[in-house]
Parts: C-alpha cells; sequence; structure tokens
C-alpha cells in the first residue's frame, strides 16, 4: 500500500502527462515541498497544498457544463491547482457555453510552474488564479450563490485534509455559494472519510451527500449537493 501510494504521488511531469494521455484515465499527486513556503500564513491555520482528483471529476461537471443555456455562465471555484489541467480541461471540452474558472492556489512555485512548463493560461475573465489559503479564500465567498461547482483537491504537509479546508465553517461557507442544484466535490483519503463526510451531511443534509472511491479504496471523492436548504437550519 505504501509503495502504491508512493506511485501515486508521482511527479509533476507525470500529472500532467496523465491527463493528456486520456487513455490511462489516471492522475498522479504533486507533492508539496519540504522547503520554507514563500508566502505568509496565519500560525493558527495549516495551509492547503494542492494535488489531483484524477478524472472521476468530468462524469459529473462537464455534462452539467454543456447542459447550461447559452445565456447563463457555468461558474466554477477549484481549490487546489495542480498542473492546471483540470481548468484547462474544463475550459477546452465545454465548448459553445459561457465558462467562468476560478482557482486558488496557496503555493505559488506551482502557479510558476504551471504557467510556465505546463501551458496553463490565466485569463482575468475566464480563468483566474489567487494565490491564497484555500480555506480563507472559501471564507471570503461565503454567501455568493454564483457557483455551479466547487471542486476541493487540497492537502496540508502531513498528507491530510486540514481543517481549514474541511471544518464546519467551510461546509458553511461551500452550501453558502452554490447555486440551486450545485456541487461541492472533495477529495479525501479513507482515514478522513467518515469525519468530513459528517460535516458535510450535517450542512448539506444526509441524503445530499455521497461519496465514491477513487483508487484502492484509498482515496475518494466526496460530493455534495446544495438543494435550497440547509440541514442545520433545517433540523
Amino acid at each position: 500500500m505504501l509503495m502504491a501510494r508512493r506511485q501515486q504521488r508521482g511527479a509533476l511531469g507525470q500529472q500532467d502527462q496523465a491527463v493528456l494521455n486520456r487513455s490511462t484515465k489516471t492522475r498522479t499527486r504533486l507533492r508539496p515541498s519540504a522547503a520554507k513556503p514563500l508566502v505568509a500564513v496565519s500560525a493558527t491555520m495549516k495551509p492547503c497544498f494542492s494535488t489531483t482528483l484524477g478524472s472521476s471529476w468530468t462524469d459529473d461537471v462537464l455534462p452539467r457544463c454543456l447542459a447550461t443555456p447559452p445565456t447563463e455562465t457555468f461558474r466554477v471555484l477549484f481549490v487546489g491547482l495542480g498542473g492546471g489541467a483540470l481548468p484547462t480541461y474544463l475550459l477546452e471540452h465545454c465548448k459553445g457555453r459561457s465558462v467562468a474558472v476560478e482557482t486558488v492556489e496557496y503555493d505559488p512555485r506551482v502557479i510558476k510552474a504551471a504557467t510556465d512548463f505546463f501551458g496553463f493560461k490565466v485569463d482575468n475573465t475566464t480563468n483566474q488564479v489567487e494565490c491564497s489559503d484555500g480555506g480563507a479564500a472559501v471564507s471570503r465567498r461565503a454567501g455568493k450563490r454564483i457557483y455551479d461547482s466547487v471542486i476541493v483537491d487540497a492537502f496540508g504537509a502531513d498528507d491530510s485534509v486540514p481543517e481549514s479546508c474541511s471544518d464546519q465553517s467551510f461546509a458553511n461557507a461551500t452550501w453558502s455559494m452554490l447555486r440551486p442544484g450545485g456541487k461541492l466535490i472533495q477529495h479525501v483519503w479513507f482515514r478522513q472519510l467518515l469525519g468530513v463526510m459528517n460535516i458535510y451531511k450535517n450542512q448539506f443534509g444526509a441524503n445530499h451527500v455521497s461519496d465514491r472511491t477513487v483508487s484502492m479504496f484509498a482515496n475518494y471523492l466526496i460530493t455534495a449537493t446544495y438543494e435550497g436548504s440547509s440541514a442545520s437550519t433545517t433540523a
């Protein structure tokens, strides 16, 4: 299992090559450098670094994007940039639709690598990037019901999803950002699955939260759908 996880993490170059080779349907995560972060972070907040979700998210996000009426804009917030393949894929494949993508990435070195080496193109209208902690960035967007999807793929240096990207405050904020029918999709390791699932069930309602395994029952995608009410306010 340890060897499998090491292989899964891979290198940044392997990450984007896997996406370009769509037949494999696999992606590897970028492990944060052990070097000191280049941006300041509150001593009480564990920053969110990015990894990768794999192609599983396209089963949900891309069809909903393509179903968006031409007069409306499909808005997505990514928490975690990686090599930039996920927002690039969405913008390239949701043709004929108005799409607005925002990405939050904690480490400026990841942003530089994505733009310098992997063809990720920043655009202030359709493909914006913010260098910030994921939890803090989501908190600033709370209450703005303009997003169709919030996709979270962020891990701390200890290989766990930090509280700032998985606690009740984060769930409250993401719930308040989604349009009716909008979805939060988050990548977690198995050891955190039940805890994070319960937090989202408390906010979105148990019937609106589900999970599915991504690979070898080691990592999972949690999906929470906003249906117009909060379990924590209707209970």
